[in-house]
């Protein structure tokens, strides 16, 4: 039996070494800066080792690797001892966020405060760790549509280069059509005709070709709609973004499945965005587990998992879903 390799990695004057070792033929280590791959490096025989300059590594905050064997099986992900890692300023985060509560067609209930959570996330993001500089875009969400929605994402994608990031966040409703269609549900949306609203397959075509990571926020299940089959569950979305968006790209959805995503009317917001704006707020030292001054991505999501299960008595579980990132990196 054929077991994934071993990697490991040690680091002493200004060398890292890397070495592994396989129950069959090696093919490739990995490198990924802040969760994105930027290099191959061949390998062949069942052990191999390699030196990577410590200063090589020096622009990311987060480095990790992974080496793989001939039947494309890849080990654990190993982080690597970048000396500079944890305190590098590495591009831009641009954030654009979006809540619809009033909606035109009488079969979409309205929302108490899905615009109040966009302003508060795109508000939190504000003091994101470790970017140059945070450019942040509130849609208007009273008379947004879905060329304009399309149009902010898009001028960001031709934008953004591969240092940066673009965070999109959307709280409302999200449908499903009787064809399979997923639909974000914008004020003019017509629930019979779907006409009005953004179709994630839109999203996901301008979203394509970003060379920044991209960090889809999503809390578009929420109760009350007439028809449960028009309901949009958050993992059928993620899962549409992730298989046809091809970019970098990380989905945290409010809830599982076809649980809802619930407001709190006592907090005056949703428990997931609530959630999210207290971790990067004043609660952020309680959540940064290594003191390092960031949150990385298992900070964020233990921390979101833990905070909205706790205030739904189980009834609401955030869910992570990724594509070309690889390990736990600093995010925020």
């Amino acid at each position: 039996m054929r077991l994934p390799p071993k990697l490991d990695a040690v680091a002493g004057d200004g060398i890292i070494r890397l070495s592994s070792e396989g129950t069959g033929p090696l093919t490739e280590l990995r490198l990924f800066g802040d969760g994105k791959l930027f290099r191959r490096i061949g390998l062949s025989g069942s052990k191999a080792s390699f030196d990577i300059q410590e200063q090589e590594l020096r622009i990311y905050r987060t480095v990790t690797a992974v080496a793989v064997d001939s039947r494309g099986v890849t080990s654990s992900t190993v982080r690597l001892p970048a000396s500079n890692s944890q305190t590098a300023k590495r591009g831009t985060l641009y954030v654009i966020g979006l809540g619809v509560d009033d909606y035109r067609d009488a079969l979409l209930p309205r929302l108490s405060f899905a615009a109040s959570d966009a302003k508060s996330v795109v508000s939190s993001l504000t003091s994101a760790q470790g970017y140059s500089k945070v450019v942040s875009n509130l849609l208007p969400s009273r008379r947004i549509d879905a060329d304009t929605v399309l149009d902010a994402v898009q001028a960001v994608v031709k934008t953004a280069t591969d240092a940066d990031t673009l965070v999109f966040f959307f709280s409302g409703h999200g449908l499903r059509g009787s064809t399979g269609e997923l639909l974000l549900a914008l004020p003019n949306t017509n629930v019979s005709t779907f006409a009005g609203g953004l179709s994630w397959d839109q999203l996901a075509e301008k979203l394509m070709p970003s060379r920044a990571r991209v960090v889809v926020i999503l809390d578009a299940c929420h109760s009350g709609l007439a028809d449960r089959i028009r309901v949009s569950a958050n993992d059928e979305a993620a899962a549409r973004l992730l298989t046809r968006g091809g970019a970098a790209m990380i989905v945290l959805s409010a809830s599982k499945g076809y649980q809802f995503s619930e407001e709190s009317t006592s907090a005056r917001g949703g428990h997931f965005s609530l959630a999210f704006s207290r971790i990067l707020g004043k609660d952020r030292p309680l959540y940064d587990s290594d003191r390092n001054g960031f949150l990385e991505l298992d900070e964020l999501y233990r921390g979101l998992k833990g905070l909205v299960m706790q205030s739904t008595n189980g009834r609401q579980t955030p869910w992570l879903s990724r594509s070309s990132l690889v390990g736990d990196f600093a995010l925020f």
